[in-house]
């Protein structure tokens, strides 16, 4: 931080700062840092290893990965791979709400990876608890308790790696994800949630 200007290091500790504090998501006990699993009940996400299109396939992976210790199951039906072009949302809600409710009853902490509204909506009534928008959060209406994590990403998938590079380095992002911070709060969601 030694080469920023004063405002932005001053800012930019300020985020690390926020960043350290402990987050009280629903569900999740303790204070320290959570490993989470990843489910992904797409046919085209970035890693092919990783696909579980299936409702079986996709519930032994959550079940693999709590045994391994993953205190949260990230289930996501949307490639968000560089380039890709979405699903539609129907598509989407298919895929990924029936396995976050059959996680969810099965016991497991869930998060649903969604970039939409309306499916982050959808998959807290299923049971997820927490909402993954590696977009920056285009809020639904309703996020009733639910915890979220906030990402960052320029653009959409088709069209991010258009901009990979800033002056400003990694402490452009943050300047961006305080913004969505701030967004949320104001939205009335309590900082210890995001």
């Amino acid at each position: 931080m030694e080469n920023l200007p004063p405002d932005d290091a001053a800012a930019a500790q300020e985020a690390i700062d926020a960043w350290a504090r402990p987050r009280r998501f629903p569900g999740l006990h303790g204070q320290g840092p959570a490993l989470m699993g990843i489910v992904n009940v797409t046919p085209d996400s970035f890693y092919a290893a990783s696909r579980r299109p299936t409702l079986v396939a996709a519930l032994e992976e959550a079940e693999k990965a709590a045994a391994e210790g993953a205190s949260i199951l990230d289930v996501g039906g949307q490639s968000t791979r560089p380039g890709n072009r979405p699903a539609a949302q129907d598509r989407e809600f298919a895929s990924a709400l029936p396995v976050i409710n059959a996680v969810h009853r099965a016991g497991y902490l869930v998060s649903a990876d969604t970039l939409r509204p309306d499916v982050a909506a959808g998959a807290i009534q299923a049971g997820a608890a927490i909402v993954n928008d590696i977009s920056g959060m285009l809020l639904p209406d309703d996020l009733g308790n639910a915890g979220i994590i906030i990402g960052d990403m320029r653009g959409n998938p088709a069209t991010m790696q258009r901009w990979p590079r800033t002056d400003l380095g990694v402490f452009d992002t943050y300047q961006r994800l305080q913004a969505r911070v701030a967004a949320c709060a104001a939205a009335g969601i309590p900082r210890e949630r995001i």
